[in-house]
């Protein structure tokens, strides 16, 4: 809304440039420049500068604006359905020579003529298409505000044409500007426009006043209202110290200065409270969302309370319950009063005895002490219990419980870990896209992929997109989000993500084991979209097909996981979740798996039943992980090893076939060093035929992965 009362203030004043004798030369860039961001504008704009023209030039300029207007409608609708492009610099030039023409009855000055033309051809050209890129200026992050400015010193000019009570209009417009400026921007930019305008003021328009416009920008930069008492302080000692300035124009900057507060309340306050409540909805749906996940997750464990005996245990615990009443209780004098008292003590009392487990209360005390066959009831209870066996659970449930089991838990860590994320306010991004446009961006798509603060992905796709587009892409965005970004560029598609530090060389080799046409490991190397670089090694049981068939599982598992915005641990914990409720707990496969974040530079080593990993320091020191866990359903716990990568760490996995089955380690790490500056494909090949060439423990299958850590 704020930009909007500034769009009604920008049409009002700039319309008026049309005094300085240079027809609407400067004012049809800046009308394209907002309707190229939306249409819709053209009902802020015309009626605001339709007025503005009758209340300051009478007649004057009506047929002139009137056809300008004719033809900006005409243009719009063919805008419809055709793409922008070069033409629309010939348009905007006929726009001017159409206008310029049926303003002044001619052309009385060519050369000045053709020079505001030229003047407006590169305003535009800046707006629409960049103009820093056509002028081969490199630097995007000046290029954030320029427009802004650009558009503020043509309002200021149209506006220092006019005066209302002796009081120039150019002035007050320039103070609400910087004003403006001060509170959005808070920079040097601020700074720059206040000295521009104080030029423009002093210098061309003799306003004795624009000396003050700096220090309005000064106090602009305090918080709260602070800026507004200092400023209407400072007037009130100028006026009444009677120093000579003009003191209706005092009083006017005062007025101003109120306005602009009230402006900024009631608007930027509305503004506010609709961005509060989309967030407000937006967090109370993830929240329910959330919370009814972990109910049902709750509802899973409930279920599986109740059906954790076997219908065969439960029919033998009705029987035996059965037969303490019809033993007892049947023939009990006193059976109608105590049923009615105790009604809800019996039942679990007789249970308890049967399955030989405390269970008292202050209620089942008083059933025993009140029953005539309490002693009879224990003890028929206890021969019951020895003749069926009942504490001996005979449940057939337990696949189905372990897998509710499983489920359940899988659900609560995946939303744990979800919602303990911070995400990007939606608000912040649409701003981001409205900058990108702004700035000359010609946006086809744009889409936010994934909104964690940490771990964010915007796709876009742009018209005429090159490296320099793409270079102030990078800065222009690096700026808003306040932190530093990658651009990917994937034939169109342009991916944004937080800056990644690392590169990563790999090499990779798997050979089946003797007497086998398949080999029984399988090996995976991926580069995530979510900044995760994966490798990972999986073992299946045994030999030749079956083993392949089982590893290879896993790894598509491990694949489809490390899509997700969780951590690989949490992905592990589900997926070691899964193997452990097989039905057949014989079947297995081991796990290495390297996960490193190219954002943090952090590697995290996950072994289940892995073999021995060797980092190489550039020094010629190596470091190994040791695995300390069993494979993927046996061990209930999940351990990683953290790891703080360097520039050129050479990272090696393998099977139990290469490092474990070696006899002379002490020689194969010389021989390692001895090849460590190779490429990691000739390492892989070289370690492997090293490793042929040996004596080893047994003939397995093998299966290699080099990786050099390059930084950024």
């Amino acid at each position: 809304m704020f930009k909007k009362f500034n769009l009604v203030i920008v049409s009002f004043f700039s319309v008026l440039t049309v005094l300085l004798d240079i027809g609407f030369l400067l004012y049809i860039p800046v009308v394209f420049f907002y309707l190229l961001k939306d249409y819709k504008y053209i009902y802020y704009i015309i009626p605001s500068s339709l007025v503005s023209l009758l209340i300051f030039t009478g007649t004057s300029y009506l047929v002139s604006y009137g056809i300008l207007v004719i033809l900006l409608l005409f243009i719009l609708w063919i805008m419809k359905y055709l793409s922008k492009g070069y033409y629309m610099y010939i348009i905007v030039g006929l726009l001017n020579f159409v206008t310029y023409i049926i303003t002044f009855k001619g052309i009385n000055d060519v050369g000045m003529f053709l020079g505001l033309s030229a003047l407006s051809m590169l305003l535009y050209m800046y707006f629409e298409k960049n103009l820093f890129e056509a002028l081969k200026i490199n630097s995007y992050l000046y290029n954030q505000i320029v427009s802004e400015v650009f558009i503020c010193l043509i309002c200021i000019l149209g506006s220092s044409n006019v005066y209302v009570f002796e009081v120039n209009m150019g002035f007050l417009v320039a103070a609400y500007f910087v004003m403006y400026a001060s509170n959005s921007w808070k920079n040097i930019y601020t700074v720059i426009l206040s000295m521009l305008v104080l030029v423009v003021q002093y210098v061309f328009f003799g306003q004795n006043e624009a000396l003050f416009l700096p220090f309005i920008g000064v106090f602009y930069f305090l918080p709260f209202v602070y800026p507004v008492i200092i400023l209407n302080a400072f007037s009130l000692i100028v006026i009444i110290l009677n120093t000579g300035y003009n003191d209706i124009t005092m009083v006017g900057l005062m007025i101003i200065s109120l306005f602009f507060e009230v402006i900024r309340y009631f608007l930027g306050k509305e503004y506010e409270t609709e961005e509060v409540i989309r967030e407000g909805i937006y967090n109370q749906m993830a929240e329910n969302f959330s919370n009814e996940m972990l109910s049902f997750a709750e509802v899973l464990d409930k279920f599986v309370e109740n059906f954790k005996v076997s219908k065969t245990y439960n029919d033998k615990l009705t029987e035996a319950i059965s037969i303490l009443f019809q033993r007892h209780c049947n023939v009990c004098p006193k059976k109608k009063e105590c049923f009615e008292k105790h009604k809800n003590v019996i039942y679990p009392y007789f249970k308890s005895l049967i399955l030989q487990k405390d269970l008292y209360n202050k209620e089942m005390r008083e059933f025993i002490n009140g029953c005539y066959y309490s002693k009879n009831i224990c003890s028929t209870a206890k021969n019951i219990n020895y003749r069926i066996e009942l504490n001996q659970d005979e449940s057939s449930n337990n696949a189905l419980i372990a897998q509710i089991t499983g489920v359940s838990s899988s659900i609560k860590n995946y939303i744990t870990e979800i919602v303990s994320k911070e995400e990007l306010k939606y608000e912040e991004i649409k701003k981001l896209k409205q900058k990108l446009i702004m700035y000359g961006f010609d946006i086809k798509e744009f889409e936010l992929k994934r909104a964690f603060k940490d771990d964010f992905l915007i796709e876009l796709s742009l018209n005429d997109c090159n490296e320099k587009s793409l270079e102030g892409l990078k800065s222009i965005v690096s700026s808003f989000l306040n932190t530093p970004v990658s651009i990917i560029q994937d034939e169109e598609v342009i991916r944004i993500i937080p800056e990644i530090k690392v590169d990563i060389i790999y090499g990779s080799a798997s050979v089946s084991g003797e007497g086998e046409h398949i080999c029984g490991d399988n090996y995976m190397v991926k580069n995530f979209n979510n900044g995760k670089f994966v490798t990972a090694i999986s073992d299946g049981m045994g030999k030749g097909y079956n083993a392949f068939c089982e590893s290879n599982t896993t790894l598509k598992l491990i694949n489809e996981l490390a899509e997700l915005s969780i951590s690989s641990s949490t992905s592990l914990e589900i997926l070691n979740t899964f193997y452990a409720v097989q039905e057949y707990l014989e079947r297995y496969a081991t796990l290495d798996l390297l996960e490193i974040n190219r954002y943090t530079k952090m590697a995290k080593f996950y072994k289940m039943g892995a073999t021995t990993t060797y980092i190489v320091k550039k020094s010629g020191k190596i470091e190994k992980v040791v695995n300390r866990n069993l494979p993927f359903g046996i061990d209930d716990s999940i351990e990683n090893y953290n790891y703080f990568l360097e520039d050129d760490d050479l990272i090696l996995m393998s099977s139990d076939g290469i490092f474990e089955n070696i006899l002379d380690d002490a020689a194969l790490e010389k021989y390692i060093l001895s090849i460590k500056e190779e490429s990691p494909q000739k390492i892989v090949y070289e370690l492997i035929n090293y490793t042929m060439k040996q004596k080893l423990k047994v003939k397995d299958d093998m299966t290699l992965i080099a990786l050099k850590i390059k930084m950024g």
